[in-house]
């Protein structure tokens, strides 16, 4: 026998629960806002990838173009041989390369000086030229009146030569000519009103040399006090122009 409830049951049509539908378009959206985000974002890193690869390779360009101004490079000052000496000094330069044998002349003339010999020491000179120049020199040897020397035996040029050094060696000036300049001591003459040799003062003189038939001369004797006459002998006759 069948149970009219168990029948009802099953006669019962099944209830089946509705689909939600209403969630599909939202997900939908979710989807597609994200789709969209990631796009952005990842355009937004790529732009600024690119940017600094693009600075970067302008940086490298500019340095490796970049040019110094001519204006603002340093450069080593070049003095022209003009402004240190008026003297053009040749490359042989006679005046170092016979150093010695200049300052060989030098020492005989010291040496003769020392010893007050008048006629060694005149004849260590180049021969007279100007009108002046000879006269003293007529005077200092005694030829104007036929006697003896006048150097070193009259009042004027008596003088003892004590000692010597040399302050600058051989250096060139002018025409082939050397120049040396010597330290004196030297002790004057008193005269008639203090006859004796007073103490020994210093005294500076240049020596001007010039070389001729191989043998180098003394062509001037100059005094470095400017008060002196000027003249081939001038430190001999140490005269006080006025």
């Amino acid at each position: 026998m069948i149970n009219m409830d168990q029948q009802d049951i099953i006669q019962e049509p099944s209830i089946q629960q509705p689909i939600n539908t209403t969630s599909h378009p939202m997900v939908a959206l979710q989807l597609i806002l994200g789709a969209i985000i990631i796009l952005f974002f990842g355009l937004v890193v790529g732009y600024y990838i690119g940017s600094r690869q693009i600075s970067k390779q302008s940086l490298i360009n500019n340095y490796s173009t970049k040019t110094v101004s001519p204006s603002i490079i340093p450069t080593k000052e070049v003095v022209s041989p003009t402004t240190v000496s008026a003297i053009v000094v040749p490359s042989n330069d006679t005046c170092v390369i016979e150093k010695n044998s200049i300052l060989a002349t030098v020492k005989t003339f010291e040496d003769f000086q020392e010893k007050k010999d008048p006629i060694n020491v005149l004849n260590l000179f180049t021969p007279p030229q100007a009108t002046q120049d000879i006269s003293d020199y007529q005077n200092l040897s005694g030829k104007d009146d036929n006697i003896g020397p006048r150097l070193y035996n009259n009042v004027s040029t008596s003088y003892n030569t004590l000692s010597y050094k040399i302050i600058q060696e051989p250096r060139y000036i002018t025409n082939n000519n050397c120049s040396v300049v010597v330290e004196e001591q030297r002790s004057n003459y008193g005269g008639p009103a203090n006859p004796q040799y007073l103490p020994a003062a210093t005294l500076d003189f240049n020596l001007i040399l010039i070389k001729q038939n191989k043998v180098w001369m003394i062509d001037q004797y100059l005094s470095q006090d400017p008060k002196i006459k000027k003249g081939k002998y001038e430190g001999f006759l140490m005269e006080y122009s006025y």
